[in-house]
C-alpha cells in the first residue's frame, strides 16, 4: 500500500475499464494521469493495444464512478467497467453473479 496517501489497512479493489477512444502514448498518458492523481488509487495502467485501464484503488476513498467520471472529464468514453463491487456495459448496471459470467467471457475472446 501506499505510504504517502494513507491508505495503510484499507481494501484495495481492482478494476478494468474498457476506454475506446484512446488511440496514441498521449491518450495513455493523459488517462493515467487523470486516474492517478484521486485519493485512494494506487495504481493505474493502460494498456493502449486493448484501450483497457487497469486500476487499484481503495472504493472507500474513491469510487468506481469518480475514477469513470474523471476518465470522461479527461475527454474519454468509458463503455464498459468491471470490479468486484461493479459492473456496467453502456448504461446498464449488472448484478454479481452475471458480472462474474461476462468477465470470464471476456476473458475468453482476448
Amino acid at each position: 500500500m501506499c505510504k504517502s496517501c494513507g491508505c495503510h489497512g484499507g481494501k484495495v479493489e481492482k478494476a478494468t475499464i474498457i476506454v475506446p477512444d484512446m488511440k496514441n502514448n498521449d491518450c495513455k498518458k493523459m488517462v493515467e494521469k487523470a486516474v492517478r492523481c484521486l485519493p485512494g488509487v494506487m495504481m493505474a495502467e493502460v494498456d493502449l493495444v486493448a484501450r483497457r485501464l487497469q486500476v487499484d484503488f481503495d472504493p472507500a476513498k474513491t469510487p468506481m464512478e469518480e475514477i469513470e467520471a474523471a476518465v470522461k472529464a479527461a475527454g474519454y468514453t468509458v463503455t464498459e467497467c468491471i470490479s468486484a463491487g461493479h459492473y456496467h456495459l453502456g448504461k446498464f448496471h449488472i448484478g454479481q453473479g452475471v458480472k462474474e459470467y461476462v468477465q470470464k467471457l471476456w476473458l475468453s475472446w482476448t
